[in-house]
């Protein structure tokens, strides 16, 4: 694939023009594909992949293209910038480091449920981090349970990382504050 830019307010121009569907352009706002009809039902026949290819290419008076436009944007998370959907059609991908912290923090009230001698001090210890870590890992214990239902099926907003919900676990108690706090569309 191939990519062409002629200046910074143009989209980028991909692909080529043997593909059965190639990326043609990255914009701002969307992503446009190309497909060729006639090269996407060679590539789809069975009969076809069974024979030997045509030597044959339609003119490009006969091509059938289509393009599709997907609304599209990057958006930065965390460290890295990803490709988000706009219609809602991204699969879910949960995300191993919030829920390896939603993990640790339940183990963490866990035992303080079961031994309420323990300190954070005590639990800090056992779990080999500092006490102020211990009791900001605790306070994620007290998110709305649509919150954590969201964050462990990946429909978390991508903004949300691991990093950004340990930076400030000072979280109002009202569910609908932290929702909005964290970057939820809606409050319920």
């Amino acid at each position: 694939m191939t990519s062409r830019r002629n200046s910074s307010s143009q989209p980028a121009l991909l692909g080529n023009d043997t593909d059965p569907a190639s990326i043609r352009a990255v914009h701002a706002d969307r992503i446009d594909i190309m497909l060729d009809q006639g090269q996407v039902c060679q590539c789809l026949d069975e009969t076809a992949k069974q024979t030997e290819p045509s030597e044959k290419t339609p003119s490009e008076a006969n091509r059938q293209v289509t393009t599709v436009s997907i609304p599209a944007r990057l958006k930065r998370t965390g460290k890295e910038m990803r490709i988000i959907v706009d219609d809602g059609s991204e699969p879910a991908i949960p995300d191993t480091g919030l829920g390896r912290l939603l993990v640790r923090a339940n183990a963490i009230r866990d035992q303080l449920l079961a031994d309420r001698s323990l300190t954070f001090e005590d639990i800090a210890k056992s779990e080999g981090v500092v006490p102020s870590y211990a009791t900001r890992l605790f306070r994620l214990t007290l998110l709305a349970p649509d919150i954590v239902s969201a964050i462990l099926s990946g429909r978390h907003p991508p903004e949300l990382t691991a990093r950004r919900l340990m930076d400030d676990t000072r979280l109002p108690l009202d569910w609908n504050e932290q929702r909005q706090r964290l970057g939820f569309a809606s409050a319920h």
